[in-house]
């Protein structure tokens, strides 16, 4: 009777060892579809998902910084000359000398705007022109600033490629414009004197164009 107690329990257990491992086979092949990526495991708690190239789930701090690509459109209908010169524009070309040979200024060739909103009034813009840009530098200033009195002293012609390097990296409220730092001649004596500066725009069809007035400035003895 013993022995066929130990039969019988032989055959359950090879039995049941047949059923665990059937059961054991279809779950692996019931779920191998949606076994987890080998890598989720191991990721940590404080590291962000990665969602390709689709910026739409990505927070701001981890986009790319946005690249302004300089315009390369130029306009022939400028129709306004706008000049800034700060109040202390001087420049010094030669540290080693250390005397003032130079001026920077911001100008804006403005042009009418295109494509404007619907509702929106007209209005002028910044643009790269086509044309020369011509900048005067007058000595002799009288206190009054009357142009009659002023003598010129040195005039820059720039065309479209010599102005290329000063145009503007981002677009101003503004628009386009250009950020000119030029040198005067070194045989000009200017330290101490009144100088003004006079920005005009000869357009390709010949039309030219002036700023409204000229910029009064002192250069300083020595130094800025």
């Amino acid at each position: 009777m013993k022995c066929s107690l130990d039969t019988i329990s032989a055959a359950n257990r090879r039995r049941i060892g047949v059923q665990l491992c059937c059961v054991v086979l279809m779950a692996a092949f019931m779920g191998g579809c949606q076994w987890p990526p080998p890598n989720l495991f191991a990721q940590n708690n404080d590291q962000k998902p990665d969602y390709g190239s689709n910026q739409a789930f990505s927070a701001k701090s981890d986009r790319e910084p946005t690249v302004t690509i300089v315009s390369e459109k130029e306009r022939s209908d400028i129709v306004q000359v706008i000049n800034f010169v700060p109040t202390n524009p001087w420049l010094i070309f030669d540290p080693l000398d250390g005397k003032i040979d130079g001026f920077k200024c911001t100008i804006y060739l403005a042009a009418d705007v295109k494509n404007r909103p619907e509702g929106r009034k007209d209005g002028v813009k910044g643009f790269f022109g086509d044309g020369t840009i011509i900048v005067q530098l007058f000595q002799d200033v009288s206190e009054d600033g009357r142009r009659s009195d002023m003598k010129p002293a040195h005039t820059w012609e720039l065309s479209p490629e010599d102005a290329y390097p000063w145009r503007a990296r981002e677009m101003s409220l503004l628009g386009w414009g250009y950020g000119l730092r030029l040198q005067w001649p070194a045989e000009l004596k200017l330290s101490g004197r009144k100088i003004a500066i006079l920005v005009s725009y000869r357009r390709s069809d010949g039309r030219l164009i002036s700023s409204s007035k000229p910029i009064v400035r002192r250069v300083p003895v020595r130094g800025v």
